[in-house]
């Protein structure tokens, strides 16, 4: 972030050929440079959440586990029933 303000900043401070702190900002680059940094953060944590969603399975014992075991065995019986049916 303070490669942002420092690329925004145009007076600085100098004090004995040593410089400062920034007096002035060109408000507009600061505010993109911030507004950017925003979206470039709010857009990777998007993603993370996306593929942790999409990746998580859930710890066995657990209620969602089970739910999901027996979704998951209904769906091959009503898959053998179909394929049962077609070979008729």
């Amino acid at each position: 972030m303070g490669v942002i303000f420092d690329a925004s900043c145009l007076v600085w401070q100098t004090k004995c050929d040593v410089t400062g702190a920034c007096w002035v900002y060109e408000s507009r680059d600061l505010a993109v440079g911030l507004t950017l940094t925003g979206v470039l953060i709010k857009t990777v944590s998007t993603i993370c959440f996306g593929l942790a969603a999409y990746f998580y399975k859930p710890p066995p014992g657990s209620q969602e586990y089970e739910d999901i075991v027996k979704m998951e065995a209904e769906q091959k019986s009503q898959d053998g029933e179909i394929l049962a049916e077609t070979r008729l």
